[in-house]
């Protein structure tokens, strides 16, 4: 975000829009997750499943 209204709307109402709410709570929720999944090494079994070789 990192915007700051200016003086001259200091007297501005903000506004949250649910549409703009939900897209960052969810950008939130998928980074965390992303960062969990290639932090935690797959179990013995995941491994075999998967469609490459370590």
């Amino acid at each position: 975000m990192g915007w700051l209204p200016s003086a001259s709307v200091a007297d501005a109402t903000a506004v949250l829009d649910t549409f703009h709410v939900v897209k960052l709570g969810t950008q939130a929720v998928d980074e965390v997750l992303r960062r969990v999944q290639q932090e935690t090494p797959p179990t013995f079994e995941e491994r075999d499943d998967l469609p490459y070789v370590w």
